[in-house]
């Protein structure tokens, strides 16, 4: 009869931990959760968070890295000559044009992330590829004749 009480009472208290463990993972990962995204945010704000913020999340958003994306703003700047524009800085306006082609995302989506107008959006949007087409002289060239076999056919140097 020993046995069977303490059989009983080990069944009980491993009831007792796998309701505990499964309470804890539970509150852990659906009530205790920090927001990781606030829409609360405006543009530049939101901005400000990814940059300075996780650079995961940086990348996952914006499919650059701190520093490349700040070489980028530079050179639109600078040889593209691109400014701000009313109330849309150029970081905003590169930031809503890569978070759109990162995504494939509909103008509409870009309009809440950014919390701006559809005409506001579609316009930074076509500035940017304006100017990014107008780089591509810049930055790609075709291949020359005397390219070597192994980097025509290698795609990572694909043009």
């Amino acid at each position: 009869m020993g046995d069977y009480d303490s059989d009983e009472e080990d069944m009980i208290a491993f009831a007792a931990i796998a309701a505990a463990v499964t309470t804890s993972h539970y509150y852990i990962n659906h009530i205790s959760k920090d927001p990781c995204r606030d829409l609360n945010l405006n543009g530049k704000e939101y901005i400000a968070e990814l940059v300075n913020g996780n650079l995961v999340r940086m990348y996952e958003n914006l499919s650059m890295n701190k520093h490349v994306l700040q070489k980028l703003y530079d050179i639109l700047r600078t040889k593209c000559s691109l400014q701000d524009a009313r109330g849309v800085d150029v970081d905003e306006q590169v930031a809503m044009f890569l978070y759109a082609i990162r995504h494939e995302e509909h103008n509409k989506i870009v309009q809440k992330r950014y919390q701006t107008s559809k005409e506001i959006a579609s316009r930074h949007f076509n500035t940017i590829l304006d100017v990014v087409i107008s780089l591509v002289p810049k930055f790609l060239q075709p291949a020359k004749p005397d390219t070597l076999n192994e980097i025509l056919n290698n795609l990572r140097f694909f043009f």
